[in-house]
């Protein structure tokens, strides 16, 4: 696990750990290994990069594009940290962006919870994350958390 940003730690120590039911954990890198570990209940991976699988979840790890991702069940937790505004991602693109988004709330329960945590730069900036996440599907969701940690813009939210 991360020991070095801010927006790790709190990603790690203070929002995982709560987690239980059925999680979607949206990219893996080798610092996310383990997090299947802090999470209760059943954990899952995605990642476009097959290179990456080796740090999927052991439980289930899926290989693809998020936006054709086929589930045959809902989530209770979806988490995207880190995905969006890094100088390299593909995917700064705010039209990709929001499809993301819009899929994420279709696999969602009801109830669930998404977490979305985006770069904030040149790309980016926080005022364009803030106004991002009033559209819908997210401007139907109940706020829980928001803040910026380490140039990290982190929105959380829950499904009505």
């Amino acid at each position: 696990m991360s020991k070095h940003s801010k927006n790790r730690q709190w990603l790690e120590k203070r929002l995982l750990p709560l987690l239980e039911d059925r999680t979607l954990f949206v990219g893996v890198e080798r610092y996310t290994k383990d997090y299947h570990k802090i999470v209760s209940g059943t954990f899952e991976t995605i990642d476009i990069r097959k290179s990456m699988a080796k740090y999927g979840s052991p439980h289930k790890h899926h290989i693809g594009d998020i936006v054709h991702f086929g589930s045959l069940y809902s989530y209770d937790n979806i988490i995207m940290f880190g995905l969006f505004g890094q100088g390299h991602s593909q995917t700064n693109n705010m039209k990709r962006i929001l499809k993301i988004h819009q899929k994420m709330d279709s696999i969602l329960a009801n109830g669930g919870l998404l977490v979305s945590g985006h770069r904030c730069g040149a790309e980016i900036s926080e005022r364009k994350w803030r106004k991002f996440f009033k559209q819908d599907p997210m401007s139907t969701y109940k706020v829980e958390y928001e803040n910026v940690l380490d140039r990290q813009y982190i929105w959380v939210g829950r499904k009505k």
